[in-house]
């Protein structure tokens, strides 16, 4: 007959109660931090969102800028302020 092999090291839960809990600790902590990491993303695509209507919101405001700067006489007044050369 041949000799059985030894039990493996690992008796389940009731084994090391030392090392269990530290594997629950690991557990919570891992739980914890992948929720954070959800809750983190999250904020990064709002925030990538928000900055993208506002990006477009600074490019409409340039546009703008350029438009008045581009109806501004020599005086630095907008012609509809201009007085007629005769007064």
């Amino acid at each position: 007959m041949a000799a059985s092999s030894p039990e493996p090291a690992n008796k389940g839960s009731a084994g090391h109660p030392v090392h269990e809990r530290r594997f629950e600790e690991l557990e919570s902590r891992l739980a914890f931090l992948d929720h954070m990491l959800e809750e983190l993303n999250s904020v990064v695509v709002r925030q990538d969102q928000e900055i993208r209507v506002l990006q477009q919101q600074v490019s409409g405001l340039l546009d703008k800028l350029n438009d008045l700067g581009t109806s501004v006489g020599p005086e630095g007044q907008s012609p509809q302020h201009e007085v007629p050369p005769h007064y």
